[in-house]
């Protein structure tokens, strides 16, 4: 649903706002996860400082365009949609898991595909490859898979664009009196 969409002033300013908070905010709930896993049983709970600042800044919104830290990853780099198709698809419904064959159903709707299955694996190990070619960290963890069901791992830190102008419009339709 990529279009052009005219916004109110009061909202652009809203989101510029949200946009210089947004890492800050993502580094607390990062801290959140470690303090979890720290805690965990079975894991040791140390990461590097590295490791520690390392926040996924996806943005959604007139195009795809991933950041960590300096890299940056974006639709722009590989012509092949159903590549960012997938992407996309994880993170808007990152807070669920995916079935092989939903997932199948979203990208080749028309059936396309001689061996969708295999097609699919093959778009998450590309996904996978052009993350690890760029520098990104975590790049092959980014994509969980397990029990026939794919995932956005959300263990790793993460900003949305979308999911943060949505908590505007609602917080815009709803003000505190």
């Amino acid at each position: 649903a990529r279009g052009s969409v005219n916004y109110s002033s009061q909202t652009l300013q809203k989101l510029k706002l949200w946009f210089r908070q947004s890492e800050k905010r993502a580094k607390l709930r990062y801290k959140r996860v470690q303090a979890i896993q720290a805690t965990a049983k079975g894991k040791d709970g140390f990461m590097t400082k590295a490791e520690n600042e390392t926040v996924f800044h996806i943005e959604m919104l007139g195009g795809f365009k991933l950041t960590v830290g300096d890299k940056v990853i974006s639709d722009t780099i590989s012509r092949t949609h159903q590549l960012w198709n997938l992407l996309e698809y994880l993170i808007a419904f990152r807070h669920k898991t995916i079935s092989q064959e939903e997932l199948i159903a979203a990208l080749w709707p028309n059936d396309d595909s001689e061996n969708p299955a295999n097609a699919l694996k093959n778009l998450v190990y590309r996904i996978r490859s052009t993350f690890t070619s760029h520098g990104l960290p975590h790049a092959k963890e980014i994509i969980t898979f397990y029990h026939g069901a794919y995932r956005w791992n959300n263990d790793l830190p993460c900003v949305v664009d979308t999911e943060e102008f949505e908590r505007l419009c609602k917080e815009a339709a709803n003000p505190v009196q």
